[in-house]
């Protein structure tokens, strides 16, 4: 007899939560922020030594978190024999021996500030942050014997800050609204005069132009990702002038939804590493500068992010569509890599469903989308398996290729998933990127539809079973798709967005004009707004829905989803909502992650089960 395989629980996933985030090195040491959901949701610190174990150095309860901009990112820095991080909640900075952990040393109370963005500044022997206080201005500051100084502001969003090996020289990316910095950012270069800055000047980007990350070479220079003729590609700014240092029409770049995305490393003989991502794949290029030839490494991961380099070696977080992401330490000439980081084990008979990467015809063009088919085994072997669909949150972000055990918890129960990489995602170029603007609601909405569309046509899944998930802008997609088509027999909606408008008005400072460029310019294009928000068109939401809405969420407030929900059951739709205490917009617990899973994989089994069909 054979042994019917077991699904994944939601404990499973839960379980698999904790994950690692940022890399950083400090002398042979690699460091690593890693989430711990079980242990409501805090971030720590590990560390291991080449050939060593991986310790923890930050104890409980501190938690290396950033709330900077809301998303957050470098909440860690390494330098002067330390570690300096953002404690969570509260935002102070706080240095930390790492051979003596539990010592934390608080070295600024923030108050009401929010910082982020940590690099640590040897040439002054002082800490660098971006700051952002409570009225919304943002500035670039120093902490040093001199306290807190002010390096530079006047912008309304400042990143990327770097001071060279010989402490002359300063480096920082800014941007201002209403651009995201994936649309518009600039590169600014300042001499350092007793460690202020002095001549400040532009140096790249600026209209229509963007910087995903940029770094001092070993010379000085400095190698950045900006975009070029529609690709993040890198450049060198050397002697006054921008230099192409390798073009081609792959992106090389990620947007910047949090602060310190690393993607680019500069090594110690020159040679500059970074991630590209091509067909919805990453993979690490390493370019000669002396042969202007970008070879790629030859490592069995498909995503890579927080790269960093320390001598001739490379680190970064790694993953694959078998193997949950983990830290891991390259050595080059050949690449060969080791892992630091213990991803938690699968547990055992678990099945794993791989993607496959598709191209599908959708309105005037073709959209794309990594599709999970159910294992062997799985209780719809045999037979079209119930599809369901998936939007990426951002809207400016990706689907991923990573062990997503979110994923296989569907695919273990007999579903097909559709991760869809509708218009506007990133990875395919600036075109494809801004191929959303002003369509935000209408062309990822018809994305989802176009590649459910393509599976039912192509036999490959149960076109009466179809349903559709997302969260935050993901959730737009759902609710857009259940009220302006008819294909989707139920949907769920994670922190989802109801009311554009209402978003418009109540977002923070980070998004707060970011549909201007998705939507239009309030109040011109009121009408555009209404037309695109569910909210709007509930009545003709007939499908049932489950909602799910951290309390604490500041990006998209509950009150977004009480609305949707209200609407629709005065319409007599089924709408289930449930809220969490203590959650923001991202769930972090361990416990919620259970709750929702559970209550979603009800909903449907309910559902699908019934006589209820989409046509």
């Amino acid at each position: 007899m054979t042994e019917t395989p077991r699904v994944w629980m939601p404990e499973d996933v839960a379980r698999a939560g904790c994950t690692p985030d940022q890399v950083g090195w400090l002398g042979d040491r690699l460091f690593w922020s890693e989430s711990r959901p079980h242990q409501s949701g805090r971030t720590t610190v590990m560390s291991a030594a080449t050939g060593a174990a991986a310790a923890e150095c930050l104890p409980a309860p501190f938690s290396a978190r950033s709330r900077l901009l809301e998303y957050g990112g470098g909440a860690f820095t390494l330098g002067g024999g330390a570690l300096w991080f953002v404690n969570d909640p509260g935002q102070d900075l706080y240095r930390i021996d790492p051979s003596d952990a539990g010592r934390a040393q608080r070295v600024w109370q923030a108050g009401t500030d929010r910082f982020g963005d940590l690099q640590w500044d040897a040439a002054h022997h002082r800490l660098l942050a971006v700051r952002e206080q409570v009225d919304g201005r943002l500035s670039i500051v120093a902490l040093g014997r001199h306290g807190l100084e002010t390096l530079a502001s006047g912008a309304d969003f400042y990143a990327n800050p770097r001071v060279s090996a010989d402490g002359h020289t300063l480096i920082f990316i800014a941007w201002d609204m209403p651009h995201m910095p994936w649309e518009s950012a600039a590169l600014y270069r300042a001499d350092l005069v007793d460690g202020m800055p002095r001549q400040v000047r532009q140096i790249a980007g600026g209209p229509d132009r963007s910087i995903c990350q940029a770094e001092f070479d070993t010379q000085g220079d400095v190698v950045l990702l900006g975009e070029v003729n529609g690709w993040w590609n890198p450049l060198r700014w050397h002697d006054g002038a921008l230099h192409n240092l390798w073009t081609r029409p792959i992106e090389c770049g990620f947007p910047r939804w949090q602060a310190n995305m690393r993607q680019l490393a500069i090594l110690e003989d020159g040679r500059v590493a970074w991630i590209a991502t091509q067909q919805g794949q990453r993979q690490l290029l390493l370019l000669d500068p002396a042969t202007a030839a970008a070879t790629p490494l030859d490592l069995p991961w498909t995503e890579y992010a927080s790269l960093s380099g320390m001598g001739d070696r490379l680190a970064c977080v790694a993953a694959a569509p078998d193997r949950r992401p983990e830290v891991i330490r390259i050595s080059l000439d050949p690449a060969s890599a080791t892992a630091c980081s213990s991803a938690p084990a699968l547990p055992p008979g678990i099945p794993v469903s791989r993607p496959q990467w598709l191209a599908f015809p959708s309105g005037e063009g073709e959209a794309f989308g990594h599709y999970y088919p159910p294992p062997p085994g799985s209780p719809s072997a045999g037979n079209r398996p119930p599809l369901l669909v998936r939007g990426h949150g951002g809207p400016t972000s990706r689907a991923v290729t990573a062990l997503e055990p979110r994923t296989q918890f569907w695919t273990s129960r007999g579903y097909a998933v559709l991760d869809v990489d509708y218009r506007g995602s990133t990875g395919y170029g600036q075109a494809y990127r801004k191929a959303l603007d002003g369509r935000w609601g209408e062309a990822d909405v018809a994305d989802c539809v176009a590649g459910a569309d393509f599976l039912v046509s192509t036999g490959r899944v149960d076109g009466r079973r179809c349903v559709i998930t997302g969260s935050s802008a993901g959730g737009l997609t759902v609710l857009g798709a259940l009220a302006f088509h008819d294909r989707f027999a139920a949907g769920g909606c994670y922190y989802g967005i109801g009311d554009l408008a209402a978003l418009a008005h109540d977002t923070h400072k980070f998004e707060a004009r970011y549909l201007d460029s998705l939507v239009g310019p309030w109040p011109d294009a009121e009408p555009v707004y209404r037309a695109r928000s569910p909210q709007y068109h509930a009545g003709k939401i007939k499908a049932p829905v489950i909602f799910f809405q951290g309390l604490e969420d500041r990006v998209v407030p509950p009150a977004q989803c009480r609305a949707m929900v209200c609407a629709l059951r005065d319409n007599g739709v089924e709408a289930v909502y449930h809220e969490f205490a203590g959650e923001g917009h991202g769930f972090r617990r361990a416990e919620t992650v259970i709750a929702c899973l559970t209550a979603e994989a009800a909903f449907y089994a309910r559902l699908l089960a019934s006589d209820r069909t989409v046509r």
